[in-house]
């Protein structure tokens, strides 16, 4: 008996090249182990950044309150009021102003406008504040019917005056 006894099942030497067993250590996750490790340090990392921007943040709000008190304390809040009070009454002069009507221009082209022969004996002024126009009613005398109709012309020549009307005459 040319056969060699083995009382163990073990082999003694390493089966090298056998198709099924593999003799490399193992693999550490491969993959999903690298990108699951550098999602853990990405996300590692972006919490320390929020954290130290956060402390950054409060510390830079905390001294622009700071200045912004002391900048409070440099102003003299009595003449600020006064200021303040100066600016409201100039502003509701500038309203007055804006809606005040100044009829010296009027008056002014009225008087080269009329006549020598014909005189106005009443005046009525109507301001209409949703137009910006101003209506003027006068009464007056002249001398003849050629003088209204000559008036009547000079004013419906003028650019300044529209619509003028002369009714009810009476010379």
């Amino acid at each position: 008996m040319d056969q060699q006894f083995q009382p163990s099942f073990i082999p003694k030497k390493p089966n090298a090249g056998k198709i099924g067993f593999n003799n490399s250590p193992k693999s550490s996750g491969g993959v999903l182990y690298l990108l699951g490790s550098i999602l853990f340090v990405f996300a590692l990392i972006s919490a320390i950044g929020v954290f130290a921007y956060e402390k950054y943040l409060e510390s830079s709000i905390s001294k622009k309150q700071s200045s912004l008190e002391s900048a409070r304390e440099a102003l003299n809040p009595e003449l600020v009021k006064e200021l303040s009070r100066s600016n409201s009454r100039i502003t509701s002069a500038q309203e007055i102003l804006s809606r005040h009507s100044a009829l010296t221009n009027f008056f002014s082209l009225l008087n080269s406008l009329t006549l020598q022969s014909l005189r106005f004996t009443d005046f009525s002024l109507i301001s209409q504040e949703t137009n910006e126009r101003i209506t003027v009613k006068m009464t007056g005398e002249a001398r003849d019917y050629k003088t209204i109709a000559l008036q009547s012309k000079i004013f419906s020549e003028n650019p300044s005056i529209t619509n003028s009307n002369f009714f009810d005459f009476s010379v």
